[in-house]
């Protein structure tokens, strides 16, 4: 077993990734068990409540504690599901089931996000829950969309018009932020874990991101993690998370909130033309052998960190040279000024760990990383078609500014 500080992270990493299995969490307070089928829960139980289900059920669809004996222990020898037996049986319906599982399922869930630190094992078991009722699971989001939080907060609305309440409950229980804001333009409608009538996300900062187009931000430093998702009718919702929080699971959180809005935008399709050029330099060169061994690469840039105008970099024929360098230049001011820069101060460790941002444009996936070596404080920008892995993504811009910071150091610029 390994110890997890943060379940809902290894909840939602089981979810994306479709797994079917049991995963068993234990603390010195409390045992739950979380049963997935293809990323779906369908099932879970927690020391404290052994019964919740049963009770749930009897009270809601009013079944013969007699007749339920019967099918539970003919489940227990026949190994038979029991909400899918009941519904044959015609003792309780299908919703009557589905509301005394989530029953079940919230209070181990709760459980499970409010012990702290546990130990986690999970034990794969695909072939075991396939056959299972996929009608009878629940999407994680359906789970932690209700009024449970990781922590205990204070959700206040300051729009009576809230016309999506509790996103930012939603995005809490998913990520576990640190502040959490849904924004109308620039007045907060709704905010976690206190009221708020000003905003944190600075002016610069959206006009810089989502503002500018972006329909997803998420920028990484040694303080934490800064993200931000386009939601529709100009709204926005923004979060703060803690160095704890991956910038995936932030992505993640952030995506599944806003998987709605705004609309799906066209993909570019795959083009293997020869490569635009900006300038002509040693640096070009690399990026252009780099750029050429990936087929799903868009564009690839070096930015100056203090010359924000010095920009080069290679691309394909299917998109501008000229919009791509003024939106990572735009990117970039977003990248260097998203933290306070008296709080990065105080954080000695903070502000030598070096930034990196992941934005989703309508027609690819822009990934930064800053780059400082001696002198020398740039940013390497990789821009990778809407169908790429957010992994990849990362991978392609790590490597390609180990190669430039390599390249730098031979040469002592």
């Amino acid at each position: 077993m390994i110890f997890d500080h943060r379940p809902l992270e290894t909840l939602t990493e089981l979810a994306s990734g479709h797994a079917s299995g049991e995963l068993i969490c234990a603390s010195s307070s409390v045992e739950v068990h979380v049963y997935f089928q293809n990323g779906r829960v369908a099932w879970a139980t927690d020391s404290g409540h052994p019964l919740a289900f049963t009770k749930k059920l009897l009270e809601g669809a009013r079944v013969d504690i007699d007749v339920f004996r019967e099918i539970l222990e003919s489940c227990r020898r026949e190994k038979r599901p029991l909400g899918e037996t009941l519904i044959t049986w015609g003792v309780a319906n299908r919703e009557e089931v589905r509301a005394a599982l989530k029953h079940q399922i919230d209070l181990a869930t709760t459980a499970l996000l409010n012990a702290g630190p546990v130990q986690t094992l999970f034990l794969n078991r695909s072939s075991q829950f396939a056959a299972y009722d996929s009608s009878l699971t629940f999407s994680l989001e359906e789970l932690t969309g209700g009024p449970r939080v990781e922590a205990p907060s204070v959700v206040t609305s300051v729009h009576e018009r809230m016309d999506r309440p509790g996103l930012a409950t939603r995005l809490q229980a998913l990520v576990g932020a640190d502040w959490i804001e849904v924004l109308d333009g620039n007045a907060v409608v709704e905010s976690l874990p206190l009221p708020s009538s000003a905003s944190r996300v600075s002016t610069m900062l959206f006009d810089a991101t989502l503002g500018d187009g972006a329909e997803l931000v998420a920028i990484r430093t040694g303080e934490g993690t800064l993200g931000g998702a386009a939601l529709a009718e100009a709204r926005s919702i923004w979060c703060r998370t803690s160095p704890e929080t991956t910038i995936g699971a932030l992505v993640a959180g952030l995506t599944s909130i806003a998987n709605d809005a705004p609309p799906a935008s066209r993909e570019v399709a795959l083009d293997p033309g020869e490569l635009w050029t900006t300038a002509s330099s040693e640096e070009i060169e690399l990026l252009r052998s780099f750029a050429a061994r990936i087929p799903e690469l868009r564009a690839a840039f070096v930015t100056d960190a203090v010359a924000m105008d010095h920009v080069y970099g290679v691309g394909r024929p299917s998109i501008s040279a000229a919009r791509t360098s003024s939106l990572v230049v735009a990117r970039m001011r977003a990248l260097l000024t998203a933290f306070d820069a008296q709080a990065a101060r105080t954080s000695p460790d903070a502000a030598r760990s070096p930034r990196r941002m992941m934005t989703q444009e309508p027609d690819f996936l822009v990934f930064a990383e800053e780059l400082v070596i001696e002198h020398i404080h740039r940013v390497v920008w990789i821009l990778l078609d809407r169908s790429s892995s957010k992994g990849l993504g990362w991978g392609h811009a790590s490597a390609l500014g180990r190669r430039l910071l390599d390249s730098w150091a031979s040469r002592r610029i």
